[in-house]
């Protein structure tokens, strides 16, 4: 098994795996996050699912979520924009304030508090890059790889990102 493939995308290389939309959102005035990256996304990009664990919004999905949560958690949405969901209906979001990647495990029932939110003290860029590593990794154990040297090699590329990524990713296989 190679090694390049767990290597570190930049973002020109991740975004060439993803559909364009249409037509592109000239303004992303309603998406209040300071993140170039993502605004390039979310402006140019169909939503995605990149894992079954991460699935990227759109920006029609992006600004139904946020208003669901700017009309039930006000003081939240001041702080937070969601960004993408799990297929266990749990939430990734971006901290307006900071630029960090945020997640929200449902099983803590409603938003209360932004201390409820794991940081993973990354951007946009660095958890979109980590999302495709993990689809790297997730596409070795469909075709029986060693899930030892696979998740070897995947901490390892996910190291080379920001070694925190590894040990907070709330999903293990």
């Amino acid at each position: 098994m190679s090694r390049s493939l767990f290597a570190k995308k930049d973002i020109e290389e991740l975004l060439h795996l993803l559909k364009r939309r249409k037509a592109r959102v000239e303004h992303v005035d309603e998406v209040p996050v300071s993140d170039v990256h993502y605004l390039m996304y979310i402006s140019a990009y169909e939503g995605v699912e990149v894992t079954p664990d991460i699935e990227l919004f759109g920006y029609e999905k992006a600004l139904k979520e946020n208003r669901y949560i700017e009309e039930n958690y006000p003081d939240l949405s001041l702080s937070l924009w969601m960004i993408g969901s799990s297929g266990q209906g749990d939430g990734w979001f971006l901290d307006r304030n900071s630029g960090f990647i945020l997640f929200y495990d449902h099983d803590q029932g409603e938003y209360n508090e932004k201390s409820g939110f794991l940081s993973f003290q990354i951007g946009f860029l660095e958890f979109i890059q980590a999302a495709f590593l993990f689809q790297e990794f997730e596409s070795l154990l469909e075709e029986d790889h060693s899930v030892e040297e696979s998740e070897k090699l995947l901490k390892i590329g996910l190291d080379a990102i920001n070694p925190i990524i590894f040990d907070l990713y709330p999903y293990k296989y």
